[in-house]
């Protein structure tokens, strides 16, 4: 039976987290996303810049590359990945994004209804989003259109029949895949982690540069043992380092071992 309510199968309440367990526990990532994203608008946390946003979109898009069957489109993720990180201008990444519309609209069949189209044209349209949004001034705009077209991929691999308790259960899927991302990237806003410029020696730097470049991230376990052998105890980067993941470009231990800032704290 398919439920009613796709918070059902979600299984969290969809108001913000209030603390920091919420914010780990939780499995929805619109849950997660809108807070932190309108936080950024409203000037709640200190960075503004789109680099984290990007990355994680392109998180998302990497995570479900099965279904990525253009070069176009994976040219665009690479290239909003280089434009997060200032290797690629803006109109290097707009002519990436037009070429990357080509696969999206030999996918589209306006016959068919959103549910019944495949997860290669859902995949298709995120990364052209993602391409096509990355250089808003507005650090989070486009990274949502990128992530729920995600989703939908992964609700469409799973069944086209908006009826079909699989898609729901494919929706959820994707929802907590985003969700573990999206705090890869982002971190946990309610928690803040006291770095200590001694953690970052020849060592740390070297195996975060390798799998930042690689995207191979292997090595985390690694990295927090010579962490720990740094001086580093707080347990949220351990644990954070030695857990399952999924991980992305921008990962908030990566982006603080390579100097690219902290993970995004509320403020008061």
């Amino acid at each position: 039976m398919v439920p009613e309510d796709e918070d059902e199968w979600v299984g969290v309440d969809r108001d913000c987290p209030q603390d920091a367990d919420e914010w780990h526990a939780c499995t929805d990532i619109d849950v997660l996303y809108w807070p932190l994203r309108n936080a950024v608008l409203g000037e709640r946390v200190a960075d503004r810049s789109p680099r984290k946003w990007v990355l994680f979109a392109a998180g998302c898009c990497r995570q479900v590359g099965q279904f990525l069957i253009a070069p176009e489109s994976w040219a665009a993720v690479e290239a909003a990945e280089a434009f997060a990180d200032g290797l690629l201008s803006a109109g290097e990444l707009a002519a990436a994004a037009a070429a990357a519309v080509m696969p999206w609209r030999r996918l589209y069949d306006p016959t068919r209804t959103d549910y019944a189209h495949p997860p290669q044209m859902h995949v298709a349209i995120a990364v052209t989003r993602l391409a096509l949004d990355a250089p808003e001034d507005d650090a989070p705009v486009g990274s949502d259109q990128a992530y729920s077209h995600v989703v939908d991929a992964l609700a469409a691999a799973t069944g086209n029949d908006p009826a079909d308790g699989d898609r729901w259960r494919g929706r959820v899927r994707g929802s907590r895949l985003a969700a573990d991302l999206f705090r890869c990237v982002m971190g946990n806003p309610y928690r803040t982690v006291a770095f200590a410029p001694e953690w970052r020696t020849a060592t740390t730097v070297a195996l975060a540069r390798h799998m930042y470049e690689t995207r191979d991230f292997s090595a985390l376990p690694i990295l927090a043992d010579a962490l720990q052998d740094a001086g580093c105890d707080d347990a949220a980067v351990l644990t954070h380092c030695r857990g399952l993941g999924p991980h992305a470009r921008g990962c908030w231990v990566l982006d603080w071992v390579l100097g690219y800032g902290e993970p995004y704290t509320f403020s008061e």
